[in-house]
């Protein structure tokens, strides 16, 4: 009789299956919408230390530098942040500093949203 019980309790129900089921999907669904958005964040920091590190960067002035930098994000699509959101502040000899603090809301499901704070910071320097 108890080689007959060990069988009928062998391995998880459908009931112990289900909320392991129902989690690896959370994480699942979390995952694709909060990846983009990170890949994002890396190509806006790309830009920065791309264009910071262009020769000629500081010699237009803070404008100029603005407008490689919008060309830029407007090149690779980006739209979460803009050049409105930047702050540039003169640097050490004759360069600039450029800083971007943002927040990003993601909706995810039903009430629930994810708040990301992104921060970057470069120096521009005359060469």
């Amino acid at each position: 009789m108890s080689t007959q019980r060990r069988r009928q309790q062998a391995g998880l129900g459908l009931l112990a299956i289900l909320p392991i089921i129902l989690l690896v999907l959370l994480f699942l669904v979390v995952a694709f919408k909060l990846i983009p958005v990170y890949v994002q964040d890396a190509s806006i920091g790309s830009i920065l230390e791309r264009v910071a590190s262009q020769a000629d960067a500081a010699d237009g002035g803070a404008r100029e530098l603005l407008a490689r930098i919008g060309r830029e994000l407007e090149i690779n699509g980006i739209q979460q942040v803009s050049t409105a959101d930047m702050q540039i502040k003169p640097g050490e000899g004759g360069g600039y500093a450029v800083s971007l603090d943002y927040e990003y809301r993601k909706h995810l499901f039903s009430n629930l949203d994810a708040v990301m704070r992104f921060s970057h910071h470069v120096a521009v320097t005359r060469r």
